[in-house]
C-alpha cells in the first residue's frame, strides 16, 4: 500500500496529511507525551493547521481503527 505522508516538515503551522487507508486517529504530542491536539479523521488526504501550538518538536501518530500506531514522526513547528 501507499506509504502515509506528512508534510512539509519542519512546518509554520500548516501540515497536509495522507493516510491511503482512509478512516485513522491523528494525534500530536509535546516533548513531555502530553496530548496537544488529535482528530478522527475519515478523509484519505486534509491539512491541519497546528498554528496555535508553540514553536517546538512534537510526536505525531496515526493509528487505524482498532489497531496501534502504524505511523509516528517527529514534527517540528518552525515559526
Amino acid at each position: 500500500s501507499a506509504p502515509i505522508r506528512v508534510f512539509p516538515n519542519p512546518t509554520s503551522g500548516l501540515v497536509q496529511i495522507e493516510v491511503p487507508q482512509g478512516a485513522h486517529q491523528l494525534q500530536v504530542f509535546d516533548a513531555m507525551g502530553k496530548t496537544v491536539y488529535q482528530q478522527v479523521a475519515t478523509r484519505a488526504a486534509y491539512s491541519v493547521n497546528l498554528g496555535q501550538l508553540p514553536q517546538g518538536i512534537y510526536w505525531m501518530s496515526i493509528s487505524l481503527p482498532n489497531q496501534m500506531p502504524v505511523f509516528n514522526q517527529k514534527l517540528i513547528i518552525n515559526k
